[in-house]
């Protein structure tokens, strides 16, 4: 049997499910989602899932505030909705997910519920209709959920790498996979219910942020998920992206590199 049809015999057995959130636009970080891109497009996921804090919703914050950042939410509600709309372009086929998470749903809820209470009855004013998520065919969901393992954004935010995935998990008792807290780890727990894990799958921003002192423990990257489609078995992996850079497959995936005029 050739490679191509091993490789094809494979496409058929396995769903294709990739993991990536905390983006904040617009505090994106422009290089690792420039090579994400060009990783959707090679890859081809079954299913994407926007796992949260996919905007920032600067604006709602209660932080204090760069005044020269401000009044600028439907900038971030339009660029958003543009990149939502090249993955649906490039994932024609695909089913992509988006979950609820705290700096939007719980920022927005917090708006209505205190200074927008006079707005708070508008339809308009969802996560699910600013961003237009029917038009793109992208669910909205508080949690991915199935047989083998869930999604959600997180709650919990404990200090070191792989610690709050070890928190969801023991809370949780299912394989679980998060965000929340921009990092990249796995944490694995075998007993008498078999081996389950919880992992931390990463951020897509920007890894200076301007409420954190110092550097903070941040990681960019994103989770892969090959599940049989038969069985229960399934295997993920972590891809961090460095400085907009990561290999996958045996490739390298790159920000395209600006011409000097």
């Amino acid at each position: 049997m050739s490679l191509e049809s091993k490789v094809e015999r494979m496409k058929d057995k396995y769903e294709k499910v990739v993991i990536a959130g905390d983006y904040h636009i617009p505090f994106e970080d422009k290089q690792a989602c420039r090579a994400f891109d060009k990783f959707l497009k090679d890859f081809k996921p079954d299913t994407l899932i926007i796992n949260g804090d996919f905007l920032d919703f600067y604006d709602l914050s209660k932080f204090d505030k760069d005044y020269r950042k401000e009044n600028k939410l439907q900038e971030e509600l339009d660029k958003g909705y543009d990149m939502l709309a090249n993955y649906r372009k490039m994932l024609p086929n695909a089913k992509i997910f988006m979950t609820t998470s705290n700096h939007m749903e719980k920022r927005l809820e917090r708006f209505k519920r205190g200074e927008g209470k006079a707005l708070a009855s508008l339809e308009y004013l969802t996560t699910q209709n600013m961003l237009k998520l029917d038009e793109l065919n992208i669910k909205l969901v508080s949690t991915y959920d199935n047989k083998h393992f869930m999604v959600l954004h997180g709650d919990m935010a404990r200090k070191h790498s792989g610690y709050t995935a070890k928190g969801t998990l023991d809370d949780k008792g299912k394989t679980v996979f998060m965000n929340h807290v921009h990092r990249l780890a796995s944490h694995y727990k075998t007993d008498e219910l078999g081996t389950r894990v919880g992992v931390e799958c990463g951020c897509m921003c920007t890894l200076n942020p301007e409420y954190i002192q110092g550097k903070p423990n941040w990681q960019n990257g994103f989770a892969v998920i090959h599940k049989h489609k038969k069985g229960d078995w399934f295997q993920h992996s972590l891809v961090p992206s460095i400085n907009g850079k990561f290999i996958y497959n045996n490739k390298l995936y790159a920000p395209k590199k600006r011409t000097k005029r």
